[in-house]
């Protein structure tokens, strides 16, 4: 019944698989062996030892691999040795937009190039939901005002049409999921 009710059921759509730790490739491998087309976002990058450089290939989001599948083929997915879990938002699996799947592929040849492991950044942003993890004011949620330099979060009382901020350090602060529309 789902089918015919969600026209992406049968779409092959691009999905972030969720690895056993540093088997993305291996995994990869046995999805392809299954038939579905897989994306191991792992450029070769340049690495020192004592004695020598050599370039090796180094996934840029370890313990995930993209596969292109419809979701009709999840439960098939799941089972391959090695995949633990598709990415999900809301308890529903949540396919990669094209542009950002375009983007990884760029930058993985970039990387590819260059031989040069880019950093990881924090993805939060000034007017993203946030709750704070350590100090005096743990557990407490609002929005980030300011994502460099010092770090500002709001409490909203919607009630009183006011709003109180707080100045904490970037390193307590997490980005708020929340599940059913519930914090946790």
């Amino acid at each position: 019944m789902r089918a015919l009710k969600d026209p992406a059921w049968n779409e092959a759509r691009w999905y972030a698989l969720r690895t056993r730790a540093r088997t993305e490739r291996k995994a990869g491998e046995r999805l392809e062996g299954a038939g579905v087309e897989v994306f191991l976002a792992a450029p070769r990058v340049e690495r020192t030892w004592s004695d020598r450089v050599k370039r090796v290939a180094m996934p840029l989001f370890p313990g995930y691999i993209f596969g292109r599948f419809p979701l009709a083929d999840l439960s098939h997915i799941l089972e391959v040795p090695g995949v633990v879990d598709v990415v999900r938002s809301g308890g529903t699996a949540a396919p990669v937009r094209p542009h950002e799947m375009a983007a990884v592929r760029l930058l993985v040849e970039g990387v590819d190039s260059t031989g040069a492991l880019p950093r990881s950044v924090d993805p939060l942003e000034p007017g993203d939901p946030v709750v704070v993890v350590e100090g005096p004011f743990k557990g407490m949620t609002g929005v980030l005002l300011q994502g460099r330099g010092p770090t500002w979060v709001a409490v909203k009382i919607e009630a009183l049409r006011q709003a109180r901020a707080v100045q904490l350090e970037r390193g307590v602060v997490a980005p708020l999921r929340r599940r059913g529309g519930v914090a946790w």
